[in-house]
């Protein structure tokens, strides 16, 4: 995750858009790769998640 990522997931808890929580789950998301985030559902079971960072 990059520097501008890190700083704009601190800055929506902030806001109050995002609990610190969930901004913990979201940088690990973003720590890592995306084949280890879908290995328990197998090949045909892959999810997308798209977040919009801007404002």
């Amino acid at each position: 995750m990059s520097s501008e990522e890190r700083r704009k997931i601190l800055q929506m808890v902030s806001d109050g858009k995002i609990s610190a929580e969930e901004a913990a789950v979201l940088m690990h998301a973003l720590d890592e790769p995306a084949d280890d985030q879908f290995e328990d559902f197998g090949p045909e079971r892959k999810i997308s998640i798209t977040l919009n960072l801007t404002d």
